[in-house]
């Protein structure tokens, strides 16, 4: 939420998949989460950006903090997440660096 208040959207290299970064509005994030084909077809999951390809992030809230941040197809479904860091601090860490495969951790990529 600080980080939505901070800049309410932008766009941006990061060092994660999927490379570019795109927060959303505030009022998307809430459109987003109010929107029930989101909440139906992605219980568990808060979307906040993407890579504005089509793919989005979000926090996967389906185990405990701290919540995994996740890149998921929206046509895809759930099941096509992938966990593109262990916690939101270390996403932040990564935002305004560029992508490097050689020193991303393998444990990234999987979901």
């Amino acid at each position: 939420m600080d980080l939505l208040r901070y800049s309410h959207g932008g766009e941006g290299s990061i060092a994660l998949p999927p490379h570019w970064f795109v927060l959303d509005r505030v009022d998307v994030v809430i459109d987003i989460q109010g929107d029930e084909f989101y909440r139906e077809s992605f219980p568990g999951f808060w979307f906040f950006g993407g890579n504005g390809g089509g793919e989005m992030l979000a926090f996967d809230l389906r185990g405990d903090e701290p919540w995994p941040i996740v890149m998921i197809d929206p046509i895809a479904g759930p099941e096509s997440s992938q966990k593109i860091a262990q916690s939101f601090a270390e996403f932040l860490e990564a935002i305004g660096l560029e992508y490097n495969e050689k020193k991303a951790p393998d444990d990234t990529h999987s979901g």
